[in-house]
């Protein structure tokens, strides 16, 4: 009996129940034989969002346009586990025969749930060294977040972890979605090393501390079990937020935010007001003075115009000089390791920046 709801792709409800509707219910066949095809869930969604597949849409009593949208990869993986193709309806943690029709034979679909289960065994046997936050993260809203990899054109791989709502097709905001693994990884575990003064400890010696990870806009939250208190503590607070909880917990706030560098290049970025130099971006702007004074120019007794540099016919030179016109200010800010969060060699390259101090200022939010 269908007690209500949206029906699953393939049927329309009518009287209590569900009645086949022969175009989507072939569309749902196609997915399950090019599942047992391809052999993989993320490589069947790209390509039915090639080919323009979407899910049923519809028109509600009030007049607002509803479905009509990619079937994404949780959509896919809920399509495939959904016992209602072979004529059973769920009920809590329990399976009944339903009064439909089923649009799957039994063979197929128990072919698709083999290859599926399979996935998930390999999962979870997964090790610290490929996954080390698994199980330990969670977003800002309390969903867990698990670990998930995608391939770019290259064939390149790349993690992530993804929160619970984004994994089954579910509507997310802001606070859950998905967050690069390595930068993450990197950000804690540096922390990890840096509070233990254990530089070269791996991760299987700090995940039996942790209790979990919480990630924010703009904070990671890690909370450590009561063993972690007295030898990591006074480290901590060196520079972290630390508290413990009621429950003897240790909890630490590190101020932080992912940023995106070039492409899909992520960082997880320390936000805190603590210096922090770029070695980069110091090693380049002690490169343009060194490149002007070997053509005798002197920027730090007077100020040249960068007409005077004509005569550098090297294009990186030329290019590389334009960090000795920065404003003093934002130099001094560049070698104490105060610069604005993010910013780089290229930026202040450009032939967009400005060579007017004020509306460089302006340029970097200073």
């Amino acid at each position: 009996m269908w007690m209500g709801g949206s029906p699953p792709l393939g049927y329309r409800p009518r009287n209590r129940t569900l009645l086949i509707d022969q175009q989507e219910a072939e569309l749902v066949r196609s997915i399950f034989r090019r599942y047992l095809e391809i052999g993989s869930v993320h490589a069947l969604a790209r390509q039915l969002s090639e080919e323009g597949v979407r899910s049923r849409s519809w028109t509600t009593s009030k007049g607002e346009a509803r479905g009509g949208a990619i079937l994404s990869r949780g959509k896919l993986f809920y399509l495939l586990r959904n016992r209602i193709y072979v004529g059973e309806i769920r009920h809590r943690d329990k399976t009944y025969p339903g009064l439909h029709e089923a649009i799957l034979d039994r063979e197929t679909f128990d072919a698709v749930q083999s290859i599926l289960d399979q996935k998930i065994r390999r999962r979870k046997t997964a090790t610290v060294e490929s996954a080390p936050l698994i199980g330990l993260l969670f977003d800002a809203a309390g969903y867990r977040m698990s670990p998930v990899h995608s391939r770019g054109r290259s064939g390149k791989r790349y993690r992530y972890y993804n929160s619970t709502p984004l994994q089954s097709g579910q509507p997310t905001d802001a606070s859950s979605r998905r967050i690069p693994a390595e930068p993450i990884e990197e950000l804690l575990l540096d922390r990890f090393r840096a509070w233990s003064g254990e530089a070269n400890a791996g991760w299987e010696r700090f995940v039996p501390l942790v209790k979990r990870i919480d990630v924010h806009p703009r904070a990671v939250v890690a909370t450590f079990k009561p063993r972690a208190n007295t030898r990591w503590r006074e480290q901590i607070a060196i520079r972290d937020e630390v508290d413990a909880t009621a429950d003897g917990m240790l909890r630490v706030t590190i101020a932080s935010a992912v940023r995106t560098r070039g492409g899909r290049r992520s960082v997880m970025t320390d936000t805190a007001n603590r210096p922090r130099p770029d070695r980069t971006l110091i090693t380049a702007l002690r490169s343009a003075h060194r490149i002007l004074g070997e053509h005798g120019i002197d920027v730090l007794s007077r100020t040249p115009g960068l007409g005077e540099a004509r005569g550098i016919d090297d294009p990186w030179s030329r290019k590389i000089i334009r960090l000795a016109f920065l404003a003093p200010d934002i130099q001094h800010a560049i070698m104490i390791g105060r610069r604005p969060a993010g910013l780089t060699v290229a930026d202040l390259t450009s032939g967009d920046f400005p060579l007017d101090w004020d509306a460089q200022r302006v340029a970097i939010g200073g």
